[in-house]
């Protein structure tokens, strides 16, 4: 689970929608992995949701984090969110 803060610990997780071709969603926040990339399609509402959608997503790959190009916006800084 990834949260923003502690307040989120008694909160309902939000649901993580797997749409084919690569494609993830959780709420608003839409990213694909298409090859090497991991694309931004929608970043959606609270930032927490597109880490949470990017993190899916490049743990789903089964692939090393060093073998895939990851924007700027899924690996700044967290406090951001």
């Amino acid at each position: 689970f990834i949260l923003a803060d502690l307040r989120e610990l008694h909160r309902p997780y939000p649901e993580v929608v797997r749409h084919g071709d690569g494609v993830l969603s959780v709420n608003d926040a839409v990213v694909r992995l298409a090859g090497d990339d991991v694309e931004i399609l929608r970043s959606g509402g609270p930032g927490i949701d597109l880490i949470r959608a990017g993190a899916l997503t490049v743990w789903g790959s089964g692939r090393d984090v060093g073998e895939l190009r990851i924007p700027d916006a899924l690996v700044g800084d967290p406090v951001r969110c």
